[in-house]
């Protein structure tokens, strides 16, 4: 009798300790959960305001140091600005600013009647440094094929300068420079964009190549772009409408493709 009794208080105790550790073992499972969630929540909250706190941003307009609009190295016929061997070309360039360095893509070659001449065969790459802190720009182009690369290192003066754009630009094109350079920036600080810009030479437009841009469409050109923290990798194509049905079903041939995105175009005209 009391073996039996015994064996039914050891069951009861067998069965309240397997009950007790169950409740602790959801216990410490719910409180697992509300600890998980509400670090996630905590960190959602901070990803919102860190994002909350940056915006795109353009370097404030400084007031140009020229008297005389000619002066211009983008508008006007300054002598040791480049501008005046590419304007109205049916190219695409890129301007590094700081050093006012121009270089044509050359997507493409030919005569205003559309023969290429017969130096434009195979591919053509040209390596160049501007200035003295290391910038290099390298351009490998098939004009045949209508395609071009340029890679630029962006050396140790990468951030636009205004102030020095100021000594070589219009107010004009200083305004039209600064909305070409949107970039995204914490508040309360400057804007940093890298002091480069591309440019339609036969529009005289500026279009913005900041970190989060990685595709322009800019007429019959199609660019992709590529960012690190120290390059800026272009492939551009020519890609104009080359057939009929094209056309004729309203495509102009010079029409912007509708993923065009090339809101931060500045006219320079």
């Amino acid at each position: 009798m009391k073996k039996s009794m015994n064996d039914r208080s050891m069951k009861k105790r067998t069965v309240w300790l397997i009950l007790g550790g169950i409740a602790v073992i959801v216990c410490v499972l719910w409180w697992a959960y509300i600890q998980f969630w509400s670090n996630a929540s905590e960190k959602e909250d901070v990803s919102a305001k860190r994002e909350a706190d940056w915006s795109f941003q353009k370097p404030k307009v400084p007031e140009t140091k020229l008297t005389d609009q000619e002066e211009c190295a983008l508008c006007g016929s300054r002598k040791e600005s480049m501008t005046g061997m590419f304007s109205g070309k049916d190219a695409i360039g890129i301007i590094s600013v700081n050093d006012w360095y121009i270089m044509d893509l050359k997507i493409k070659s030919g005569n205003e009647k559309g023969n290429m001449p017969e130096d434009t065969e195979g591919k053509n790459t040209t390596r160049t440094t501007v200035g003295k802190n290391g910038r290099v720009l390298e351009r490998s182009s098939e004009s045949l094929r209508g395609i071009s690369e340029i890679v630029v290192d962006y050396g140790e003066d990468r951030v636009l300068s205004m102030e020095k754009a100021s000594q070589i630009l219009c107010q004009s094109c200083l305004e039209k420079l600064s909305e070409a350079m949107e970039v995204k920036c914490e508040e309360g600080k400057e804007p940093e964009p890298v002091d480069l810009v591309l440019i339609d030479f036969e529009t005289m437009e500026l279009y913005c190549v900041q970190e989060q841009y990685t595709k322009k469409s800019i007429r019959d050109y199609t660019l992709w772009m590529a960012h690190t923290e120290d390059t800026l990798e272009i492939n551009a194509v020519y890609t104009p409408v080359r057939t009929e049905a094209g056309k004729n079903a309203g495509i102009k041939e010079n029409a912007v493709p509708s993923s065009a995105t090339d809101d931060s175009a500045a006219s320079l005209k």
